[in-house]
């Protein structure tokens, strides 16, 4: 069993989660599925390994919708693997070769239990702010 926290940047504090708030759970692969819910914004992150080759998806909602935009994937604070990705229906899923390796790294760091930072750049929708800074933290201890 493992935990899951959402730190909100703009308040920098983890919010208090009751069974309501978190789901966590395992998909046919063992791969650990995570989502969690606060002041009714969704982050949910949703990684597997199909026979098809890798298969990840990303979802932000704002109670219950998705927002279209570009989110960015910063692995392990290190800028040089920052990723921008166009973010289409609220799900992106690995395309082009180049993709599916940043998303291989992501779903690594996810595997290892690294911080990942989700930051959604589309900064005129309204769905998307997270606490008004359009940031947030989603990781495994």
């Amino acid at each position: 069993m493992f935990k899951t926290i959402l730190l909100c940047a703009a308040c920098a504090a983890a919010p208090s989660l009751s069974a309501a708030d978190q789901w966590v759970g395992q998909d046919g692969q063992g791969v650990r599925i995570a989502a969690i819910q606060h002041d009714g914004i969704y982050l949910g992150v949703n990684c597997a390994t199909a026979a098809s080759g890798l298969t990840s998806s990303v979802t932000v909602a704002h109670q219950g919708r998705k927002p279209t935009g570009t989110i960015r994937f910063i692995f392990d604070y290190d800028e040089s693997s920052l990723v921008q990705l166009p973010f289409v229906a609220g799900t992106y899923k690995a395309g082009t070769e180049a993709s599916r390796q940043k998303f291989s790294a992501l779903v690594r760091s996810l595997r290892a239990g690294r911080w990942v930072e989700v930051i959604d750049t589309q900064g005129g929708n309204p769905l998307v702010p997270l606490k008004g800074s359009g940031n947030a933290l989603i990781g495994c201890e």
